[in-house]
Parts: structure tokens; C-alpha cells; sequence
């Protein structure tokens, strides 16, 4: 199982460095200025790992509060 997780979080950091790349290279390319390319420019699966990390970071943060919190009691 451990092993799984660990390839897991290997795809989706590299799926981030690919991500940035073609996001940089599109941008650097293009004639956007960078608020009409964050809101209309970039890959739909940019948008997509974007919420993804959001709910992740959100989910981390709950889960840290709420252990603080539960600490005691368990």
C-alpha cells in the first residue's frame, strides 16, 4: 500500500512539472496578458490538477485542526 501512495505522489508531482512547462511555454508564446491566460488560456487538466490540489490542501488543513482539537481526547 505504501508503495502505491508513494508511486501515486511520484506521478502527480512530475504531472506538476510537465503541467508548468506547457503552461509556460503556451504563455510565453502567446499574446495574453497573464490574468485573460489564467482565466482563459490554459489546459483544461491545468484547471482540473488546480482544484484537485485546492481540495487537498483544504482537506489537509481541516484534518490538521481537527486533530489538534481531537488530540486530548483520543
Amino acid at each position: 500500500m505504501n508503495a502505491v501512495l508513494i508511486r501515486l505522489i511520484i506521478v502527480y508531482v512530475v504531472l506538476h512539472v510537465i503541467l508548468f512547462f506547457v503552461e509556460w511555454y503556451r504563455y510565453s508564446h502567446s499574446n495574453w496578458s497573464w490574468y485573460g491566460f489564467k482565466n482563459d488560456g490554459m489546459l483544461t487538466i491545468t484547471y482540473l490538477v488546480l482544484v484537485i490540489d485546492t481540495f487537498l490542501v483544504a482537506g489537509g488543513i481541516i484534518g490538521a485542526v481537527a486533530g489538534w482539537i481531537l488530540q486530548p481526547a483520543m
